[in-house]
């Protein structure tokens, strides 16, 4: 088992610096049952329509109540954004406790982004609050068939991509794929006062496939972001899946009390330190590298550092120069008194002036990521192992050709180009990367 109790204020991960019940809570006045709208809570009648007709009555302020019972759901084509939609700001939405009040996948559902979600990814949903549900997502019986299925439709349980003051409290998500189960992620950098607590969740990655995919239980971006008390059972222990308990992007973040069980060698907090400095490794200012792992220190310089290590020689290509900048990516290890950053390849450590892998690092093999996403500007960044014909481009969901953004025969080196999608307008696009005759396409979110 890994314990994680971690306060981080300020820190940025981008650690710049350094690294109940109904009666429980206060509900609003026009306290909308969905009961009363032909929901039926039994497990077997199919409630999507009753729950969204539910939801289309709310107005700013109102709040939407699951009486005790288990609520199934399902999308109504494949493609579909929120099973459950809403747009209005400042609703809560709540049952009598996890475990009691149960939404859940029906078997077969068609793919889809939310269960419980916004209308539209741009859609503000500041002033939400949720509480006292278990998502049960049905994994056994809504297997994942490959990676780019779940990266296309990623099967989030529930939160918004744009909004702030948002508060996910007593909730039990189970039987999920581990793509992200709560997301309040605007990349943009402007969400502020994110509050997770006392979240369980529990047989995830466990489907019966057993893909293995780069994802969070938690994902949250933005300032004042609170992550406390939550209990993470990845999947079961040994088999892939989903690669990060959670996930957290911002200032002023406090996580402590969380517990992740059933771990991969990557599942935990996956963070970015920002800024950091190569230092001498002990006292001998002429080592910069002891069994695999560096030290850096942020800047401005400060006496504490933090330690990037190699689990499994994950980095063999990379060699740290003392005096260098970087920007370094990985899962946070505070076994020790010494915070750890474990990246998951060379690619996670970038040169920090320059914003591109550093140039001492020669790609091992093809890698591709795009990111952040939702952004207005999405960076693109892969690596040739090899010189190549490459073609990489952007298209929209109809297949038509957005830009083309590199082509022609480049040498082996890491790249990093950025896409600002906001002419093209918001939506959800696709960034092919041909490297030869292989083919990689990876889905990302504009904003406008």
């Amino acid at each position: 088992m890994k314990r994680i109790s971690v306060t981080m204020l300020a820190v940025c991960i981008y650690i710049g610096a350094l690294l109940g019940g109904q009666s429980a809570f206060a509900v609003a006045a026009n306290n909308i049952n969905v009961r009363n709208y032909g929901a039926v809570g039994n497990g077997l009648t199919d409630d999507t329509a009753a729950i969204n007709a539910a939801f289309a009555t709310c107005a700013s302020g109102d709040s939407v109540y699951f009486p005790p019972g288990t609520y199934l759901v399902k999308a109504p084509s494949a493609g579909t954004e929120s099973i459950i939609h809403f747009n209005k700001t400042n609703i809560t939405i709540f049952g009598d406790g996890a475990g009691v009040s149960t939404i859940k996948v029906a078997n077969s559902c068609p793919t889809y982004k939310w269960v419980l979600g916004p209308t539209a990814d741009s859609t503000n949903l500041s002033g939400l609050k949720i509480y006292g549900l278990t998502f049960d997502h049905n994994i056994a019986n809504n297997a994942i068939t490959n990676e780019a299925e779940i990266v296309a439709w990623p099967e989030y349980s529930c939160g918004c991509y744009v909004g702030s003051n948002l508060y996910f409290h007593d909730l039990q998500i189970t039987n999920a794929s581990s793509f992200i189960n709560i997301i309040a992620a605007d990349w943009s950098g402007t969400t502020d006062n994110v509050t997770v607590d006392n979240v369980r969740a529990d047989h995830i990655g466990d489907d019966p496939n057993h893909i293995e995919h780069d994802a969070s239980i938690i994902n949250i971006n933005g300032n004042h972001l609170t992550v406390t008390n939550c209990n993470f059972s990845c999947n079961t222990a040994g088999l892939p899946g989903g690669s990060t308990a959670f996930e957290i992007h911002g200032s002023n973040i406090l996580c402590q009390y969380n517990t992740i069980t059933n771990a991969e060698d990557y599942e935990g907090v996956l963070v970015r330190v920002q800024n950091v400095k190569v230092v001498p490794f002990n006292t001998d200012p002429t080592v910069p590298v002891t069994g695999g792992s560096f030290r850096v220190v942020a800047l401005p310089a400060m006496a504490d550092t933090i330690l990037v290590s190699s689990l499994g020689n994950t980095y063999p290509d990379y060699t740290p120069v003392i005096g260098t900048v970087l920007n370094v990516t990985g899962v946070l290890n505070i076994d020790t008194d010494v915070p750890r950053i474990l990246p998951r390849s060379s690619a996670d450590i970038v040169d920090g002036t320059a914003g591109v892998p550093s140039s001492n690092s020669t790609p091992s093999k093809i890698t591709f990521s795009v990111g952040p996403s939702p952004a207005r500007i999405a960076t693109v960044r892969f690596a040739l192992p090899r010189q190549a014909d490459v073609d990489l481009s952007v298209f929209d969901l109809s297949g038509r050709k957005i830009v083309t953004l590199a082509k022609g025969s480049m040498p082996a080196k890491a790249y990093e180009y950025k896409w600002n999608g906001s002419g093209a307008g918001a939506g959800v696009y696709f960034v092919r990367l041909r490297v030869g005759s292989e083919t990689y396409n990876l889905r990302t979110v504009s904003l406008k």
